[in-house]
């Protein structure tokens, strides 16, 4: 059984594991846009894990407020503001 699921593009080839089938009479009628499946060829994955950049983050103190630990993570490249956890 073939179905639709979700994709995203890649920037690194190496990361782009999701291959088109081919489309064919089988797809028609399915309520799916047809134009999607045959647009050009892009690299992409279903693979969420394989979707974005990992970034590593390490705290660099914790304070206990109540019953709560909030863990204090330095600004990363991507933000303007710490991360508390």
């Amino acid at each position: 059984m073939e179905y639709n699921v979700l994709t995203w593009k890649v920037q690194d080839s190496s990361k782009a594991d999701f291959v088109q089938k081919k489309i064919n009479a089988s797809v028609a009628g399915d309520g799916f846009d047809d134009r999607i499946l045959r647009t050009r060829s892009e690299w992409r994955t279903a693979n969420i894990f394989q979707a974005g950049e990992r970034i590593e983050v390490k705290a660099t103190g914790t304070y206990k407020k109540g019953d709560t630990v909030f863990f204090i993570i330095p600004a990363s490249p991507l933000s303007n503001y710490p991360f508390i956890f």
